[in-house]
Parts: C-alpha cells; structure tokens; sequence
C-alpha cells in the first residue's frame, strides 16, 4: 500500500511539473492561457498539499486565514498556483534562520475594500532590506547567494497577466507579499 501511494505521489508531481513547463512556455511565447472559473480557497489547498513535506524538512506552521464570502476568480489556475507557491517557498526560506519554534507563515484570502480578491503570505523572519524592497520584482535581481532573481519577475508577470498587482512590504515581525485579483461577481437569479 506505502508504495502505491508514493508511485502516485511521483504521477502526480510529474504532472504537476509538465503543466508548469507548459505553463512558462506559454508565457515566454505570449500564447494565450485558458482562464477558467476557480475557488481561492480550492487552489491554496492544493498549493499546501504540494508544498507539505518542504513544510515539514524545514518545520514551519501554516496558519490560514480564508475569508467566508470569498468570490470566485478567473484564472489560470496553475498560473495562480505557482505565484502563491513561489511566495510560499520564499517565506520558508525567509525563516531558514528562526528559532524552529518561531518559524510561521501565516497565509490570508479576503476581498480588499475594492471588491478585489486579496491574498497575503506573510512570514516572521527577518523582513525585506530597505534598499532591496523597491527592486524585488525586477529581472534577475536576487537578495540570496543561489537565486537567480526571475520568481518574483515571474509571480508578477503572472498576477499582471490575471488583471491584478503584486507588492512586498515589512510588517516589523517579518515580511508580507500580497497580490490581487479581479473577482468574479456572481449573477443573482430572481426568483
């Protein structure tokens, strides 16, 4: 039974990662995607369920804080999910340096007050450098050694792409990245 689940476990990711290869060729070549129809809530969940062994090897707790009448979004949905997986694994590797114990992602969905969808990730690491937050989202620059400084040019192409924008700020207890999204207003059917 362990094995059949960890085979399934190995389709799922080379799915998972064939659509995100298809998913950038996309963008590099100005394609158009498919936007459809999707529930925050549905995508975070499967973000979360894809990033929770790298959750569990560096030992941070998730909190999630989803708003009861979120409305539904257009979108692409691997798009969105590679955006708030990208802020995920940056906010993990934020805390690289916390105390295991103070080590937190706390992740929020709600509508702004211009009926936008609005999704923060927020960390307690150490925070963005202030020469550093202007230029976050720029090509190629990168506040670590390894990076090669294109995810958060990408997280923002995307968020751009979907109608929406993206920003960073510090919080004084760490570092928040929010993006919006245009949100799709139900039709009430009278009755």
């Amino acid at each position: 039974m362990e094995l059949r689940e960890i085979l399934d476990d190995i389709v799922r990711d080379d799915k998972r990662a064939s659509e995100v290869i298809r998913c950038l060729r996309r963008m590099l070549h100005h394609e158009p995607t498919a936007h459809r129809r999707c529930d925050i809530r549905d995508i975070i969940q499967e973000v979360l369920a894809i990033a929770a062994a790298e959750l569990a090897t560096h030992a941070v707790r998730v909190e999630v804080e989803l708003a009861q009448d979120l409305p539904r979004v257009t979108v692409e949905r691997v798009e969105i999910q590679q955006v708030i997986m990208n802020l995920l694994v940056n906010a993990v590797q934020a805390l690289a340096q916390s105390p295991v114990e103070q080590r937190t992602v706390h992740i929020q969905a709600q509508c702004n007050h211009e009926g936008q969808l609005l999704i923060s990730i927020e960390d307690n690491g150490p925070g963005i450098p202030g020469e550093a937050l202007a230029r976050l989202f720029e090509p190629f620059f990168t506040t670590r050694t390894e990076g090669l400084g294109m995810g958060l040019a990408i997280c923002r192409r995307l968020v751009e792409d979907h109608g929406g924008r993206i920003w960073a700020e510090n919080t004084g207890d760490g570092a928040r990245f929010s993006f919006t999204l245009p949100c799709v207003h139900e039709e009430s059917h009278g009755g």
